[in-house]
Formats: structure tokens, C-alpha cells, sequence
């Protein structure tokens, strides 16, 4: 008697296979990109000031009248890839500095700040941000962060209580992702493993390296070296992962969310609604690059809550 045998195939088997099609994905998109010249490494923003701290270069802002009210602020994750738009810095700065001393900074591995060459997470960037705003005097601050941005600056106010006066997260990544279908995709497909394999493999030509991290982390293109390329897999795993305890928030803090997020909806607020105290939600018309595509509606509701707050502002 024949009997056949049917090969079993595993949660391993399955993950191999998905991270197979990732990697083909990847590559086609990377093609495909060139065909479209979109790795034609176009200048990204800069801010006007760098400092090397903790072995990393950091690139800064710091804008505005100092006699106004000090605010940190510290944007989201600038990606090219998946058809991203590149966001625009600078005419959130101009509406910012109409009313706040402004420090602004790019995390690591972003822009013009160089990548780490150790696993890096956001209380290392937490505490790079404690000691430039020690340096500059600065006891206590409005804290102001957007999507990856939200997560650093929540932490911040974790790490650090005693130097936030206001905690302002928009479009906030949260410490649980919401099930939105990128989110699913990058769970399942392991994409932080393998973007580290790729720019670990000896296989992956440099071109192509090199094109994947402009595209994830529009870097600038002076700075991706054969050197420098490999280091940017020690931010996007840890970086983009939010350890908070949002129940040690003691701040005052501010909720403002686009209704359209797709990104991280809404809904993603309720995680910090639910355990701090005092805590405010402002829905506005947009989507999760709200703050870069209309920042005057932003911080103007930004204001409608600080001027009602009591010592929200100490200078207007």
C-alpha cells in the first residue's frame, strides 16, 4: 500500500517564506525606485546648528525670542519610502517661533543626524535631549512631539518630569501599534530583521543599500558611506518601539490627533487617555502629517488649550 507524505508546514517555514517575498518586494521597489530616479538623494532639510553627543552627530535648531515661552520639539519619522511625501520643517518653525523659544532636534539616524553605532532606543535619545536643553539653562519646557516623535517626547516627559511643564504629542506612536495594515504587514514579515540582514549582507550591492536607507530614513547623501550605511539598522528596531509607562506621566498633557490618521488612528489614543490624569483630546481636520501640511491649525489649537490652562504659558 502507497501511503504519501505531506510535508507540515511550520510558523518557521512560513516566516521564511514571508520573509522571502519581503525581500523580493524590497528589491523590486528598489528597482522600480531607480527606473522612477526616486534615489536621486535630494537634499533633506537641515537644521542650522550640529553637536557630536554620545558618539552620534546631532543636528539642531534653536530659534526664536528667548524672552517667550521654551518649547522642545521633535518631529516624526521622515521616510521616503512607500510614496511618503518628505516633510517640511521649516514653516512648522516659522509658526513656532511666533510664540516660543524654540529647540528643535533630529533624533539619530534621521535627516542630517548620523546613525548610532550601537542599539539605540528613545531614552538615549531622551536623555541627549536632557543634557543639550542642561546646557542651555533650561529647567522646564513644553515638550511638543509628532508621530516617532510623540513616542521620544512621551518618554521624555517619563524620564524626566521635573523638566516638562506641558507634554504635546500629535499623531503619536503609542506603545501598542494600532492594527492598522502596515503595522500587520511589518509584524508578520518581520521588516526589522530583515532591513537589518540586508544591510548586514555581503550579497546586497551597496547601491542598493544605500538607496533603501534614503528611501526609510531620508538621509542626507554625504553621509551614506560604506561605512556609515550599515549603522542605520541599530535605530529603525528600537527607535521606533515606545516603552512608556504612560501612568508615569505626571504633566500636563495635550492630544492632538488628525481624524484621518491612518497611521495611527485615533483610537491609538485611548491608551493614553485612559491612565493620565490630566489629559486632553483635540481632534482637527487632517491626517497624520497634519502638523506638516497645515502647522497654523496645529499650534493654533495648541494655544486654544494653553491659554485656558492654568500656567500653560507663561509668556505669550
Amino acid at each position: 500500500m502507497h501511503i504519501e507524505s505531506y510535508r507540515i508546514i511550520t510558523k518557521d517555514h512560513l516566516k521564511k517564506i514571508l520573509a522571502i517575498t519581503l525581500i523580493l518586494f524590497i528589491a523590486f521597489t528598489l528597482l522600480r525606485n531607480v527606473y522612477k530616479q526616486r534615489c536621486d538623494y535630494q537634499e533633506p532639510e537641515a537644521y542650522s546648528e550640529f553637536i557630536e553627543s554620545h558618539g552620534v552627530r546631532i543636528n539642531y535648531a534653536l530659534v526664536g525670542d528667548p524672552e517667550k515661552q521654551k518649547l522642545i520639539f521633535i518631529h516624526g519619522w521622515p521616510m521616503r519610502f512607500l510614496n511618503y511625501e518628505p516633510m517640511s520643517l521649516n514653516p512648522v518653525l516659522e509658526v513656532l517661533t511666533k510664540h516660543f523659544y524654540v529647540f528643535a532636534i533630529t533624533p539619530p539616524g534621521m535627516l542630517h543626524s548620523g546613525p548610532p553605532s550601537i542599539d539605540w532606543d528613545q531614552s538615549k535619545t531622551t536623555q541627549i535631549i536632557a543634557e543639550l536643553t542642561d546646557e542651555l539653562d533650561w529647567k522646564e519646557s513644553i515638550v511638543l512631539g509628532q508621530s516617532n516623535g510623540g513616542g521620544i517626547a512621551a518618554a521624555y516627559a517619563s524620564d524626566f518630569p521635573e523638566k516638562v511643564q506641558t507634554l504635546v504629542l500629535v499623531d503619536s506612536t503609542t506603545t501598542e501599534r494600532a492594527d492598522t495594515r502596515l503595522n500587520t504587514y511589518f509584524k508578520m514579515l518581520d521588516v526589522f530583521s530583515v532591513y537589518k540582514k540586508i544591510l548586514l549582507s555581503s550579497v546586497t550591492p551597496f547601491e542598493a543599500k544605500k538607496c533603501l536607507v534614503y528611501q526609510i530614513h531620508n538621509a542626507a547623501n554625504r553621509y551614506l558611506t560604506k561605512e556609515e550605511v550599515p549603522k542605520y539598522q541599530f535605530v529603525l528596531r528600537k527607535q521606533n518601539l515606545v516603552s512608556v509607562d504612560y501612568a508615569t506621566i505626571e504633566s500636563p498633557t495635550i492630544l492632538i490627533w488628525g481624524v484621518d490618521d491612518e497611521i495611527t488612528p485615533i483610537s491609538a489614543a485611548d491608551q493614553i487617555l485612559n491612565v493620565v490624569d490630566d489629559v486632553e483630546l483635540v481632534i482637527v481636520p487632517g491626517s497624520h502629517t497634519v502638523l506638516y501640511d497645515d502647522p497654523g491649525l496645529v499650534i493654533g489649537e495648541l494655544l486654544k488649550v494653553l491659554e485656558k490652562s492654568d500656567g500653560g504659558m507663561e509668556k505669550l
